[in-house]
C-alpha cells in the first residue's frame, strides 16, 4: 500500500450521450489526482464516441466495440486497470468532488477492507433529490464476485 495509491475508475457506457460528459467531469475534477480513468463503450451509435474523443486528454484508456453486456464490459475495464483500488461509475452517475479522496483516506486508515461504498442520491426530472443510505445487511458477497472472472 502506498501513501498515494493509484485509483482506477471505470465507466461502462452504451449510448450514454445525455449524461456522459457530467460523469467524465465528475471523475476528472476530483480533489484526489492519482486516478487512472478507463472508459469502455459498447459500440454506441449516438454521440457517445465524440464525447469520449473530446475528453481523450483526461482518459487513460478507452475502447469502443461491441461487448456481451454490462459485466463483460466491466471485466474489460478491470483487465486494463492498474490501480491499487478500482472504482466503477455508471455513465449516468457522478461523483461528488471529494469522493475518491474520501475513499482513499478511508482505505489508508483501514487497509484490511476490500469493499468501499457510499450513500447515493436519486435525482428526478423535477430536480427532487432523495438520499438513500447504504444498508450493509442487503449486500451479499455473490453480488461482488460476479463482476470479475
Amino acid at each position: 500500500m502506498t501513501k498515494e495509491p493509484l485509483i482506477s475508475i471505470i465507466t461502462v457506457v452504451f449510448n450514454g450521450e445525455k449524461y456522459l460528459q457530467q460523469t467524465i467531469d465528475s471523475v476528472t475534477n476530483q480533489t484526489y489526482k492519482n486516478i487512472e480513468y478507463i472508459i469502455i463503450d459498447g459500440g454506441s451509435t449516438d454521440e457517445t464516441l465524440n464525447i469520449i474523443k473530446a475528453n481523450e486528454s483526461h482518459i487513460d484508456f478507452w475502447i469502443s466495440e461491441r461487448d456481451n453486456g454490462l459485466y463483460d464490459a466491466m471485466n474489460k475495464g478491470i483487465s486494463k486497470a492498474k490501480g491499487e483500488l478500482i472504482g466503477m461509475i455508471n455513465s449516468d452517475d457522478w461523483y461528488e468532488l471529494n469522493a475518491v479522496e474520501t475513499v482513499v483516506n478511508t482505505y489508508l486508515k483501514n487497509p484490511e477492507k476490500r469493499i468501499f461504498h457510499a450513500d447515493r442520491y436519486d435525482v428526478y426530472p423535477n430536480e427532487e433529490k432523495k438520499v438513500f443510505a447504504f444498508n450493509p445487511s442487503v449486500i451479499k458477497f455473490k453480488y461482488f464476485s460476479m463482476t470479475y472472472n
